[in-house]
């Protein structure tokens, strides 16, 4: 009787890696030509982004995962203004009414146990860097979610990696992982409602900031109690950084600096920001379309400013003596 040849055992099938599928999920989710990765480094606070396409990202998920064990921060947002916003630090409950309301996340993120991020899909298409932000400021107001992470180009968590926050390692006695969900990377139903909406929000505001520009420069050509004038002002500590820096001098850093000084010497907000608009070197290239929203954010900032507050409070008490 002859004996019938063995087969021999089939090797163990390999697994999938399952932080590469959690990252291809999240990518189907956003449905971007490319991506900006960052990695924060939490010992110096320092984020490094880098642009890849989607097969670049899939390539790099060792290496990603080699810095997240080193103890880095995994993010993504898509590169440039695509139509995709972010809504950061919802809950569970907010997911399902998003989907209720008519905005549907593209991909759903669990950054930490019971904690979501949410891409919303509200246009194919790209769409004005001023447009997503206030779309996603409207959304952020409506839910309840974080207003500092409500712009164009915030960073979200990267699925698939470890959420290396000292709080979470503390509570749970290791970094948890970020989790991809419901990844269907869809437009939602009410995304244009929404730009709409958002639109007609910016329109009025700069109908209303030109209304209050109008007024401003009547103040430029009027004379301020111990000030010198304003545009005067400007350009002769602008003509200062130049000599200072030379080429290579950066217009923004030139814009906070003499803005600053200006604020602490007493020169009211409106007439800051009218001053930047009207001398800003170059402004119209270097804002191109956001002109307005960076000399409004630029003197916000300043206002905000520690020693500026400090100085102004004192400007004020001699006033009142």
């Amino acid at each position: 009787m002859s004996r019938q040849p063995t087969s021999k055992p089939s090797a163990p099938r390999k697994q999938p890696d399952r932080t590469y599928l959690a990252v291809r999920r999240q990518l189907d989710g956003m449905n971007c030509d490319a991506y900006e990765v960052g990695l924060l480094n939490i010992d110096t606070g320092k984020m490094t982004p880098r642009v890849y396409s989607r097969d670049a990202v899939l390539k790099s998920v060792l290496w990603l995962k080699q810095r997240n064990a080193a103890g880095h921060h995994i993010y993504i947002r898509p590169q440039g203004s695509v139509g995709l916003i972010l809504l950061d630090d919802i809950g569970l409950g907010t997911l399902k009414q998003l989907a209720t309301d008519g905005f549907k996340p593209a991909a759903e993120i669990e950054t930490s146990p019971t904690n979501f991020q949410a891409w919303v899909r509200v246009s194919m298409e790209p769409i004005p860097e001023e447009l997503a932000t206030k779309a996603a400021k409207l959304l952020a107001e409506r839910y309840n979610a974080d207003p500092n992470s409500a712009d164009w180009r915030h960073f979200g968590r990267l699925a698939g990696f470890t959420n290396q926050k000292p709080i979470y390692i503390a509570e749970y006695g290791k970094a948890p992982y970020v989790l991809a969900h419901s990844c269907h990377g869809e437009l939602a139903v009410q995304g244009s409602s929404l730009l709409s909406e958002a639109q007609v929000l910016l329109e009025q505001e700069r109908a209303e900031r030109e209304a209050q520009a109008q007024e401003v420069l009547k103040v430029l050509d009027m004379p301020m109690d111990g000030l010198a004038d304003p545009v005067g002002f400007y350009q002769q500590q602008l003509g200062a950084i130049k000599a200072r820096f030379g080429a290579g001098t950066d217009y923004s850093r030139a814009d906070w600096m003499i803005g600053k000084k200006m604020s602490m010497l007493g020169y009211p907000p409106a007439v800051i920001q009218a001053t930047l608009d009207q001398c800003s070197p170059d402004i119209g290239e270097r804002k191109k379309g956001h002109e307005d929203d960076y000399t409004r954010r630029t003197v916000d900032n300043i206002m905000q400013d520690i020693e500026v507050l400090r100085q102004r409070s004192k400007l004020a008490e001699m006033l009142e003596r």
